[in-house]
């Protein structure tokens, strides 16, 4: 329930925020968006997690989908690409430790949109809480 409710959470307000790109009154849109935000904001703070919006504002929205699945797989992918490329090149473990690890940070923190900070990245793949 909760997911679904913040699915369609998002996908209102990306669809706020699309709005500004296409409409020509950018301060109502703004508006709009401010709004929306301090209802989510105000529910939240009341505890009302699974209605930070109320039926009325998602009626008839489409769920946005989460894509996270699959950002983890490119990026697993794109861990062993790193690891089995230094192999078959030959590169020396000295050498393939570090530059490994400065692709698993940049193409992390690339799939991930750059939502984490380095410090945060690199606590990914030291296995840090």
């Amino acid at each position: 329930m909760h997911k679904e409710h913040a699915a369609q959470v998002v996908a209102v307000l990306r669809a706020a925020e699309s709005r500004q790109h296409v409409e020509t009154d950018t301060g109502k849109v703004l508006e709009d968006i401010a709004l929306i935000l301090l209802t989510i904001t105000s529910r939240y703070a009341e505890g009302l997690t699974a209605e930070l919006l109320g039926p009325d504002r998602l009626e008839g929205v489409t769920p946005a989908i989460n894509f996270g699945w699959a950002r983890m797989l490119l990026f697993g992918a794109v861990a062993i690409a790193a690891g089995a490329g230094c192999e078959l090149a030959g590169v020396p473990a000295g050498v393939a430790t570090p530059l490994v690890g400065a692709v698993l940070l940049l193409g992390g923190r690339a799939l991930l949109g750059y939502r984490l900070g380095a410090v945060e990245t690199l606590d990914l793949f030291r296995g840090a809480k």
